[in-house]
């Protein structure tokens, strides 16, 4: 059974520094953008999905970003919940 716990351990170790690689990567990726635009990621999300913003392949991009950074957060933050 010990065996058994270090593997599970470490995978989800693994996993939480791939996460945070990620959330980083997507963050500099947003950050940019943000720059770039004067507008901040959650306000350009909400331009987005008002309809409010055209469809260049920048807005996709920075979209998939803030998606992709949502996504890594959130695991993140339930691989915390798990006791290691």
């Amino acid at each position: 059974m010990q065996e058994v716990n270090s593997i599970i351990k470490s995978a989800l170790t693994r996993d939480a520094h791939i996460a945070v690689y990620k959330k980083e990567k997507y963050l500099r990726m947003c950050k940019r953008f943000e720059k770039k635009y004067n507008l901040d990621s959650d306000e350009f999300m909400d331009k987005l999905e008002s309809g409010k913003l055209d469809d260049s392949d920048d807005f996709f991009y920075w979209y998939a970003a803030k998606k992709g950074f949502d996504i890594q957060d959130r695991r993140l933050r339930i691989l915390a919940g798990v006791n290691m």
